[in-house]
């Protein structure tokens, strides 16, 4: 009796094991299917990649050929005095300074030009003058 309950646990603990090794066959087999497939996915990857780097490349230097040389006054109508980078030329005086404040001095009133100093009788007279000599 003990022998042929022996056995049913022998035969069934093989059972067991067939199925084990079946399910873990079948993980294997179904792990090597995703690796395949990631790779495949990887290679295509691979290509997209390439082909936007291509894309980018050639966008790239359509960007720097419609953007030119920047515009100076050599190649445009911009003014010489808009150049960027232009040398500031200073202008160099031959006179040395008195040291003297700018303006006018102490003690002198504000001029007066000849002509403010006409009364209205002064004025008539020179359009009547010219009106004569027309």
């Amino acid at each position: 009796m003990e022998s042929d309950k022996f056995l049913k646990l022998i035969e069934l603990l093989e059972r067991e094991s067939a199925a084990r090794v079946a399910s873990e066959a079948a993980r294997i087999s179904e792990n090597l299917v995703f690796q395949q497939t990631i790779l495949d996915m990887q290679a295509s990857n691979q290509q997209i990649i390439q082909q936007l780097n291509t894309t980018i490349g050639i966008l790239m230097e359509e960007i720097r050929l419609l953007k030119g040389p920047k515009k100076n006054s050599h190649n445009s109508s911009i003014p010489p005095s808009k150049d960027e980078n232009r040398s500031v030329k200073k202008t160099n005086s031959l006179r040395k300074p008195s040291g003297k404040k700018p303006g006018g001095r102490e003690g002198h009133g504000p001029s007066v030009s000849r002509g403010a100093n006409l009364s209205k009788k002064d004025t008539e007279t020179q359009r009547s003058y010219l009106d004569l000599s027309i």
